[in-house]
């Protein structure tokens, strides 16, 4: 088992809080492929028994990721997002995302606005003088309101 080539598996899989499932599914078709057999409780959490000596020794280990909701569309085709978990917007920066949607994941770039700019109305120019924040925030999707909505994409 080449172990660069599980961890890119793994760190594929979308794992947002909630919706745990491909990872969880994944884990423990190799956990199965190894001889152990995977038992899932009633939270959510993925259970292997290793062995029976003494002492006991329990591996704990997140299945999700920290990410994002969407908390509504702009007619712009922008999304208003707000982070699930303790996730910064000045720890993202700016770069590619990717929005589960209801009919699969769209590609999306989270944006502070244009840098080209000496607005002082521009998140750029605010973010000159002021922490940068979640209002400041927009996934950029390159696609209008109701394209997106007919794609799945809806706040929540």
């Amino acid at each position: 088992m080449d172990p660069l080539a599980l961890l890119r598996e793994f760190t594929a899989l979308p794992g947002p809080p909630g919706q745990e499932d491909a990872v969880r599914e994944a884990l423990a078709k190799h956990v199965q492929a190894l001889g152990m057999e995977p038992e899932t409780d009633a939270k959510g959490n993925l259970l292997v028994r290793l062995g029976t000596g003494n002492p006991r020794v329990v591996v704990t280990a997140h299945l999700d990721e920290i990410a994002m909701i969407v908390r509504q569309v702009e007619p712009s085709g922008s999304l208003v997002v707000a982070p699930l978990g303790g996730l910064q917007p000045w720890k993202l920066g700016e770069g590619p995302v990717s929005i589960l949607a209801s009919k699969g994941p769209l590609d999306g770039v989270l944006s502070f606005g244009s840098m080209h700019t000496n607005d002082p109305a521009s998140t750029a120019r605010q973010a000159d003088n002021t922490a940068v924040t979640w209002r400041m925030a927009r996934v950029r999707t390159g696609r209008g309101a109701e394209e997106l909505a007919s794609l799945g994409v809806r706040p929540g």
